[in-house]
């Protein structure tokens, strides 16, 4: 019988805790990428199995909630002006609205860097701007990681949109306080935050404050969002549930754009460039708005909730 040498033997050891390394290592790394993605899916310390409702509630939920369609058409094109709000901008696009049947002017009440505040005919829209690539900051809000507490501390948001909320707030404040003027003075008033992309992300988080400063309108306010990244997790979703806020959301991506489904692993990372709503490039390059949506729209009704097609208007450009 062969004796083992102490070099031969030191070997031995060597690749064995090699292989156990190996193995460890290969193990703590799939426990890691689960709970990345469990905890970006359902972050919060709520279960999900809390959160889930059966198809039947689903169906009846859809049934009882109807975006407005002039709402949702108004929107496609202010969503797109607010990356260029110029004054021939403007034009092109009332006339597109005019052109639907539409016999309202588009009357900018206030136009930022990011955000278009204006009305048209009974409805007052906020419009969030979406990604510009050339911007640092819209960047940083797309690619910044995590989450934080609201200021309420109510839900858990992406720590990037959240941020560039608060990086505008004194510009929605004035905003806010201008539109509560005008919703007090005028009950037949409607009200629409709406956005594309990073500025849908926006949207959805600034229908949820003017909920807790102002929920005596929430009848009149609805938001309608385009390709836009989720905002948060399971937390978020259960709150906006239960505030009544998921039901007067409604979302429009195309079933080919990979950002709203990729964003439920990734929240913070938003890529308009890859984007297939191609009337936001139309609008912004040549001041025409033609839909092509291909193959199809989904509308989803809520947060992250149920879902049915919508047929989408076609516009000719003008």
């Amino acid at each position: 019988m062969l004796t083992e040498t102490h070099w031969e033997r030191t070997q031995r050891e060597e690749r064995e805790r090699k292989r156990i390394l190996k193995w460890v290592l290969w193990v703590v790394g799939v426990l890691g990428a689960l709970v990345a993605v469990t905890g970006v899916v359902y972050c919060g310390t709520r279960p999900p199995e809390k959160e889930k409702k059966s198809d039947r509630e689903n169906k009846e939920a859809l049934k009882r909630l109807q975006p407005d369609h002039q709402h949702v058409q108004v929107s496609v094109v202010l969503s797109a002006l607010v990356y260029e709000s110029s004054e021939e901008k403007r034009r092109k696009a009332e006339a597109i609205v005019q052109k639907m049947v539409y016999d309202k002017r588009i009357t900018v009440i206030q136009a930022y860097k990011k955000i278009l505040y204006c009305r048209v005919g009974d409805t007052l829209y906020v419009v969030s701007r979406g990604t510009v690539l050339s911007c640092l900051s819209d960047l940083t809000a797309d690619l910044t990681p995590g989450f934080q507490m609201d200021e309420t501390g109510s839900y858990e948001a992406c720590r990037g949109f959240s941020n560039s909320v608060k990086q505008d707030r004194l510009q929605y404040d004035e905003i806010f306080d201008d539109m509560v003027r005008r919703l007090q003075e005028n009950p037949n008033l409607q009200l629409v935050f709406t956005g594309h992309s990073l500025g849908g992300a926006v949207a959805r988080l600034l229908i949820c404050i003017f909920h807790q400063r102002y929920s005596e309108h929430d009848g009149r306010t609805t938001a309608y969002l385009y390709g836009s990244p989720h905002s948060g997790g399971i937390d978020m979703r259960l709150y906006y549930d239960r505030e009544g806020i998921s039901r007067r959301i409604f979302h429009l991506t195309n079933s080919d754009d990979n950002i709203p489904p990729l964003s439920r692993v990734l929240p913070s990372i938003s890529v308009p460039v890859t984007s297939v709503m191609t009337f936001l490039s139309h609008m912004v390059k040549t001041g025409q708005v033609k839909l092509e949506i291909i193959p199809r729209v989904w509308l989803t009704v809520g947060t992250l909730g149920p879902c049915k097609t919508l047929d989408p208007p076609v516009l000719e450009g003008v």
